[in-house]
């Protein structure tokens, strides 16, 4: 009973919190901009000011994500996940807030970045120091400060439970199942987090409802937008790897060129990638902000260039923006990413002669697709991306699609990987080259 009402009392701490960081950053532009949309605010502001603006705050926010981790190393997601799982450390919560104040400031000035991943470490982190403070325990306290944050950032009660699960305890916690005590937290801490977001701060629905989510059509053009938006998702994985690998790589071609010594120095990388984000976001404005927002324009207008600006755009300021090293998430930049794939497939149907009707019911798919690929968390992109609309009857579409763009990315892998298996030499491994995007593992 005392571990249960201590999780009460994290959960419903870590989704004010939540509340409170979205409510002041939306505050914040629109009282420096003039709109609380940022992608409108990066429309109407000169061009000149945006990339100061979105410049500034990405190198303001790697100054202070670089400033916590040499205080600490305990922070992020894989330190979440080891005081989950027991282990005798528990995270920095002033190292979280510093990297979560970092993540405002670069939203706060128009940066493409998520936001959901300041949210829920702050979650874990302030969990895990209230127990270790109360001498509760602290694998429970982290989890249900972690549920309650996300579910709080998402309007997604059962996709707060999924995430702990999935991506928490089972990516970052080295395939650790949890136990019977810390299932009951997760789930206290993810109920609360959703009702105090819901009953005190009145937060709204994030996505309009699916249009008919339960038909064949749906269901079609859900498995026709699967292979654009799995594509859209691993360019995006891709363009991160090659950014995160400039200057690292032994004997590489960026060694050998004349612009060494930058390329390999962290802060010009720094301002220089900060810099392409800020440009970036000058000329797509549909680009700026976490996605969200651009998300729901499309949703009525979804012409040719918003599905370039959210693919392409939202493609290269949020890749930019991160490998900066500015803290922060990618779960709804993910979201823009595939959904741009998806008008884009849509449009090009329609150039030959093929109508497609409940684009937004096949935007949903694909942006679980995306959110599935660049999270390799499959069940917590089925999950909130039909909480997001607030109708869970678009689970069937969304897991059909995730399913489809899943086989469609590891089954041929797997089977190249077995032949070159069997004709390896003796004593020999044979290594399958280019046969896969590998995943940057970052702090988010």
């Amino acid at each position: 009973m005392r571990t249960a009402i201590a999780a009460v009392v994290v959960g419903a701490i870590a989704s004010a919190f939540a509340n409170t960081y979205r409510l002041a950053l939306l505050w914040f532009v629109e009282w420096v901009f003039g709109s609380k949309d940022a992608t409108v605010a990066a429309r109407d502001r000169p061009q000149w000011v945006v990339v100061v603006s979105v410049t500034g705050g990405l190198v303001l926010a790697t100054v202070l994500g670089r400033l916590a981790r040499r205080r600490t190393e305990n922070l992020g997601l894989p330190a979440i996940a080891a005081a989950a799982r027991g282990i005798d450390t528990v995270p920095s919560f002033p190292g979280s807030l510093t990297r979560a104040t970092g993540t405002w400031i670069a939203m706060g000035t128009m940066g493409s970045l998520g936001r959901e991943a300041a949210i829920s470490e702050v979650g874990g982190s302030f969990g895990a120091t209230f127990a270790r403070r109360l001498r509760l325990p602290v694998p429970e306290m982290t989890v249900a400060g972690v549920a309650a944050a996300f579910a709080a950032a998402y309007h997604a009660p059962l996709a707060g439970v999924v995430y702990v699960l999935e991506l928490v305890l089972r990516k970052h916690g080295e395939r650790a199942l949890p136990n019977r005590r810390m299932l009951a937290p997760v789930v206290l801490g993810s109920a609360v987090g959703h009702l105090v977001s819901v009953v005190v701060f009145h937060r709204p629905q994030v996505f309009p409802t699916p249009e008919s989510p339960l038909s064949i059509t749906s269901a079609g053009h859900a498995l026709v937008v699967a292979i654009p938006s799995l594509a859209a998702a691993l360019l995006f994985l891709r363009i991160r790897k090659q950014l995160h690998a400039i200057g690292r790589s032994e004997g590489s071609r960026v060694e050998t060129r004349r612009y060494r010594k930058l390329l390999l120095a962290p802060w010009p990388k720094t301002v220089i990638l900060a810099l392409v984000s800020g440009l970036v976001v000058s000329f797509v404005p549909l680009s700026a902000g976490n996605g969200m927002e651009a998300i729901r324009s499309s949703a009525t207008g979804a012409t040719v260039g918003v599905g370039f600006a959210l693919l392409l755009g939202k493609l290269a300021a949020t890749a930019t923006a991160l490998e900066s090293g500015a803290p922060g998430g990618l779960f709804s930049p993910a979201m823009a990413v595939g959904a741009g794939g998806a008008i884009l497939t849509f449009h090009a149907f329609n150039g030959l002669g093929l109508t497609f009707d409940g684009r937004w019911d096949a935007m949903i798919a694909a942006m679980a697709v995306a959110v599935a690929v660049a999270t390799d968390a499959p069940f917590t992109a089925i999950v909130v991306v039909a909480e997001l609309t607030g109708d869970y009857r678009a689970m069937p579409i969304i897991s059909l699609a995730v399913g489809v763009a899943l086989v469609i990315r590891h089954v041929p892998r797997r089977l190249h990987a077995r032949a070159l298996a069997r004709h390896a030499p003796v004593g020999g491994v044979a290594q399958p080259h280019g046969l896969e995007v590998d995943e940057v593992e970052l702090d988010s």
